[in-house]
């Protein structure tokens, strides 16, 4: 059946859904629960090399991009007379968990910042979780700061009260990690422009993104 987008105001037990969250990565699941006034839906998806076994996530609708219905229940589809039995003190963890990531996905949202400080605090929070703004600088593990216009010279090194530090081997360490990552950063941007020149760049929230919630039960 060919994919139509969701209204988000219902989704029917047993669909098929496709979407995509604030940092652009794509997810996929069926339908198991929804509840409108949370704007929270519940997504199953097969587990990896666990025959039998399902993924639980919460998806919080506010954090997705765009949500298309990719395939709705057939006729002969009957929904379960039972939800798989999810042990109490696991839902409460891991809702615990969702939440705490959420807070720190909208603490990695800059106030009044430039795009590209924006695009490259996405970049870097994807594999470093100790980044945050201090205005508009990017501080990454209180040992290196990134201030404006974000490339590899503006990488410094810090120690107290955020004044220039002396090299050591670890802080060089440090240092060394995250000029790769602008690096990398900077070139992917260039090719990006260079292939969607009109294109309008953006300040875009950080992710994943949805608040998620997974956890292992038997179809």
């Amino acid at each position: 059946m060919a994919s139509s987008e969701c209204s988000g105001e219902y989704f029917t037990v047993g669909a098929q859904v496709k979407f995509v969250t604030a940092n652009s990565a794509e997810r996929r699941g069926e339908v198991v629960a929804f509840d409108y006034n949370t704007k929270m839906l519940l997504i199953k998806r097969p587990s990896l090399g666990q025959h039998g076994m399902f993924d639980l996530e919460f998806v919080n609708l506010d954090l997705v991009r765009k949500m298309e219905c990719t395939e709705e229940p057939g006729l002969q589809t009957q929904p379960a007379d039972t939800l798989p039995i999810v042990p109490s003190h696991k839902l409460s963890k891991r809702i615990k968990e969702s939440l705490f990531e959420r807070k720190q996905q909208l603490n990695l949202v800059g106030v009044d910042v430039p795009p590209e400080g924006q695009l490259l605090m996405n970049r870097i929070s994807k594999t470093i979780t100790e980044v945050r703004w201090d205005k508009d600088v990017i501080v990454v593990m209180n040992v290196v700061t990134i201030t404006p216009p974000y490339t590899t010279a503006q990488c410094q090194l810090i120690g107290k009260d955020n004044q220039p530090a002396q090299p050591t081997h670890q802080n060089q360490n440090t240092l060394s990690h995250i000029l790769k990552i602008v690096e990398k950063h900077q070139k992917d941007e260039t090719v990006r422009q260079s292939q969607s020149p009109n294109d309008t760049r953006r300040s875009m929230s950080p992710s994943p993104a949805t608040s998620s919630s997974s956890t292992s039960s038997a179809s």
